[in-house]
């Protein structure tokens, strides 16, 4: 009753009681002026537009197609790391517990292959090639066998 006393501008509406047809209900008495600012306001106002409704219908299916998609590759994405889903556990304290994971996984040294640092830097190799030192190496000596030219 508030928002429609301020908007005929009133500061009460006076309610009326009979009981002639047997409701025993309140009712109010508005005049022609009261009834016509109601119209304008209703008019003004408006409703909903359809197309307006429409597509925040589709904004919120597209918004909640996107929310469930992103909760099955979180859960996924948990369990691929045999990580457990916790009731009540919202999206992004999965995200935050996946990504703790991943950067354990990151600074771990526990690999199970050998593959080697590497810092992407060139290292000088200071050494020269043991090879020509080697055993089978030394058996050809260019002094008793002279190479055709």
């Amino acid at each position: 009753m508030k928002k429609l006393t301020a908007l005929l501008g009133l500061t009460a509406i006076t309610m009326h009681n009979s009981n002639i047809f047997g409701t025993g209900k309140n009712y109010a008495k508005l005049d022609e002026d009261q009834l016509q600012k109601i119209e304008d306001a209703l008019a003004a106002e408006g409703g909903p537009d359809a197309t307006v409704v429409e597509n925040l219908q589709n904004e919120l299916t597209t918004a909640q197609t996107a929310a469930s998609g992103m909760e099955e590759a979180v859960t996924a994405a948990l369990q691929l790391n045999g990580l457990q889903i916790t009731e009540g556990q919202s999206a992004v304290e999965a995200i935050a517990l996946l990504a703790q994971t991943c950067k354990e996984y990151g600074a771990s040294k526990e690999r199970g292959h050998s593959k080697p640092e590497n810092d992407g830097k060139e290292k000088a190799d200071d050494t020269s090639d043991p090879s020509a030192n080697f055993a089978h190496n030394k058996i050809y000596d260019e002094s008793k066998y002279t190479t055709l030219k």
